[in-house]
């Protein structure tokens, strides 16, 4: 009997999904054609915003790799640049 009351409720509400999807308004075409040009802006502006993130990960890579280059070289205070003098011969040396 359980069993019996679960299907009869179960059909009476797949009847009432039915009833109701038959109630809702088909959409014009007129609505359809609008939703179609949404979704086209909306594939644009995400196809810009993607270039917009592409080219910031790019200019961040290279400010990156900059930022590298430039604490790699050797910087004009450094003592590198003072002892390689030391190390030439004295007629290649700057004469005061």
């Amino acid at each position: 009997m359980k069993r019996l009351r679960e299907v009869v409720s179960l059909r009476v509400d797949q009847e009432a999904g039915l009833e109701r999807a038959a109630e809702m308004p088909a959409l014009s075409a007129l609505e359809v054609d609008s939703l179609k040009q949404q979704l086209e802006e909306s594939e644009k502006m995400t196809e810009k915003m993607e270039e917009v993130l592409r080219k910031r990960d790019r200019a961040e890579m290279l400010a990156k790799s900059e930022k590298e280059a430039a604490v790699s070289r050797p910087r004009n205070g450094d003592n590198t640049k003072s002892s390689s003098l030391t190390i030439l011969p004295s007629r290649l040396r700057r004469r005061p």
